[in-house]
């Protein structure tokens, strides 16, 4: 299989690895993959704290992206 430069590995299996380290604290998740492709979407949902002056940081947006 053909990797594509700065794509992440994903692997699910007795947990979530995430270029081969395991992701912890992950209530729920979903890998959506359409049929025929080898790239997919990753959605995870955990308990996180942030830390700092959460409002007045204005480099994530909307969908988390820096």
């Amino acid at each position: 299989m053909k990797e594509i430069a700065g794509l992440h590995k994903l692997k699910v299996d007795n947990g979530i690895f995430l270029d081969e380290k395991r992701i912890y604290g992950i209530r729920k998740y979903s890998v959506v993959q359409k049929e025929g492709d080898n790239q997919a979407t990753l959605t995870i949902e955990m308990d996180v704290t942030i830390l700092g002056d959460s409002q007045a940081d204005n480099s994530i947006d909307e969908r988390c992206d820096r």
